[in-house]
C-alpha cells in the first residue's frame, strides 16, 4: 500500500466515524501526492485530534460512541 492509498483509507475511516456519530465534519483533499505522500500529515493529525475530542464530548454527555462501520471498513482494508 502506498502513502496515498493509506491517506485515502484513513480519510474514509474518519468520514465513517463522523457520519455514525453525528459529528459535522468535512475534509479537504490532501495536497500530498505521489512518492512524497507518507499516508499521514499535519492536516490528517489535526482531523484526528478534532474527531477524538468530539467523541470524548459525546461520551462525557452520555451519548454512545459508535464505531462498528469503521471497524468493518478497517478489517476490509487490512485484508
Amino acid at each position: 500500500m502506498n502513502g496515498k492509498d493509506k491517506c485515502n483509507r484513513l480519510r474514509e475511516l474518519r468520514r465513517l466515524i463522523c457520519l455514525q456519530n453525528d459529528i459535522p465534519f468535512t475534509e479537504e483533499e490532501c495536497a500530498s501526492s505521489g512518492e512524497g505522500c507518507k499516508g499521514t500529515c499535519p492536516k490528517c493529525d489535526s482531523a484526528l485530534r478534532f474527531i477524538t475530542m468530539k467523541l470524548a464530548e459525546r461520551k462525557k454527555a452520555g451519548l454512545p460512541v459508535i464505531m462498528e462501520e469503521a471497524r468493518k471498513a478497517y478489517r476490509f482494508y487490512m485484508q
